[in-house]
C-alpha cells in the first residue's frame, strides 16, 4: 500500500504527522510507501512523514518512507519523548526540512527524548536546508537514545551533523 501526497497543515497550532500520526499504540511497517507528505504549521511542524507520539512504538522492517518534508522537526520520522522507533529494514529516502524554516533539526529522524534503534535498513540522501538551526541531516537526537548496531547512513547533509547530530541525547554506534 501507500500512503502518498498528504499535507498536514494547523493553522495557529502543532502539525503533526504528513502521512502517518501515531497518537496511541503501534504501527508496525512491514512494506508499502510512505511518500510525499508534508506537514506545516503556524507555530511548529513535526514529522513530514510519520509522527509517534508519548507511549507508543514504530516498527519498520520494510518499505520505504520517501520525499517527506517537515516545517521544523523530523522529515522523515518525529519521536516524542517516551516513544520508541525501530528501523530494522527499509529506506528512509530524500527526507528533509521545508526551506525557510525557523527551526531544522532531523531530516531523516528527529528523536525529542525518545528511543531509536536502527538494527538494519537505510537512511540516505537526507538534508535540513541552511536555516536557522540546520542540525542532523540523517538524525537529530535532543534527548532519549539513538543506538545503530547495523543499517546504513549514507549521503545526509546538515550545516551541523550531515550525518548525526545530538543535543542532549545519547547516541551509540
Amino acid at each position: 500500500g501507500s500512503i502518498a501526497g498528504n499535507q498536514n497543515t494547523k493553522n495557529n497550532s502543532y502539525g503533526k504527522g504528513g502521512g502517518v500520526c501515531v497518537e496511541s499504540g503501534a504501527f508496525d511497517m512491514h512494506g508499502g510507501s510512505i511518500t510525499g507528505n508534508a506537514v506545516s504549521g503556524s507555530y511548529q511542524s513535526y514529522g513530514g512523514g510519520v509522527f509517534v507520539d508519548s507511549g507508543c512504538r514504530f516498527t519498520m522492517d520494510g518499505g520505504s518512507i520517501t520525499g517527506n518534508t517537515a516545517g521544523d522537526y523530523g522529515g522523515g520520522v518525529y519521536v516524542e519523548t517516551g516513544a520508541s522507533f525501530v528501523l530494522a529494514g527499509g529506506t528512509i529516502y530524500a527526507c528533509g526540512i521545508q526551506s525557510g524554516a525557523q527551526s531544522a533539526y532531523g531530516g531523516g529522524i528527529y528523536a525529542e527524548g525518545g528511543s531509536v534503534t536502527i538494527k538494519g535498513g537505510a537512511i540516505r540522501n537526507c538534508a535540513v536546508s541552511a536555516d536557522y538551526g540546520a542540525s542532523g541531516g540523517a538524525i537529530y537526537a535532543k534527548g532519549g537514545s539513538v543506538t545503530m548496531s547495523g543499517g546504513v547512513i549514507a549521503d545526509c547533509s546538515a550545516s551541523n551533523g550531515g550525518g548525526i547530530a545530538a543535543g542532549s541525547g545519547a547516541v551509540r554506534i
